[in-house]
């Protein structure tokens, strides 16, 4: 699916697929400090290079990333220039967790708002689920632990100190 990038109300919504065809251009220059990226289906090599040229365009101030899939925020750990210059690197709102249910081993994703990730030197703490299907208790995915780079850069508006 080709992406797509609204700008009304002064938030960019963002859909589709970040590859070689996307382009960021109706963000540029429109003012926009909010950005929605829930539609958000992949990102490859060639949409990192798209990105990594839109973030060059941010004028001062911070952006603000809501509704941030989990194929989104792994690019964000795997590479942390997509949050922008490190003097004004992007807060992330709210992000898709990836959780497992303990009992029946189904995954899924929970957007949660930073405010409920509770960060405890180098590990995040996120907040009990319950699994849709059969009811037990669920967690969030091992993976989700390398979050915690992203809070080392404070881009969940506080900075963790972490020692890996």
């Amino acid at each position: 699916m080709a992406l797509r990038v609204v700008v009304g109300n002064g938030v960019g919504k963002v859909a589709g697929s970040i590859d070689e065809s996307a382009s960021f251009a109706p963000l540029v220059g429109s003012g926009v400090k909010d950005i929605d990226w829930q539609g958000v289906t992949s990102i490859n090599s060639y949409g990192v290079r798209a990105f990594l040229d839109f973030a060059a365009t941010w004028s001062q101030g911070q952006m603000r990333f809501h509704r941030c899939p989990a194929v989104l925020v792994d690019a964000f750990v795997l590479v942390p220039a997509l949050l922008g210059p490190e003097a004004s690197t992007a807060e992330i709102v709210s992000l898709e967790v990836p959780y497992d249910c303990v009992k029946c081993d189904v995954d899924f994703p929970v957007l949660l708002d930073r405010d409920e990730l509770e960060i405890q030197g180098a590990r995040l703490n996120f907040p009990a689920q319950t699994c849709s299907i059969c009811g037990s208790p669920a967690e969030a995915s091992e993976d989700a632990q390398n979050y915690i780079d992203l809070a080392s850069l404070g881009a969940f508006g506080r900075k963790a100190v972490t020692a890996r």
